[in-house]
């Protein structure tokens, strides 16, 4: 989970694309557009969490 604002708004921006996609988009372009939100989330995140990713 984020601990500063702006990891809030990252993801609050994520679930914006995602819904926005799933309202506005058909079916292939509603894919390409969350499986690109979603690498592009996970890349930010991954330079950006401090330790490393790894399973708790």
């Amino acid at each position: 989970m984020p601990i500063t604002w702006q990891g809030w708004a990252l993801l609050a921006l994520f679930f914006a694309i995602v819904t926005l996609a799933n309202i506005f988009l058909d079916q292939g372009a509603r894919t390409a557009a969350i499986l690109t939100a979603a690498v592009l989330l996970a890349v930010v995140a991954a330079f950006k969490t401090n330790g490393g990713w790894r399973w708790r």
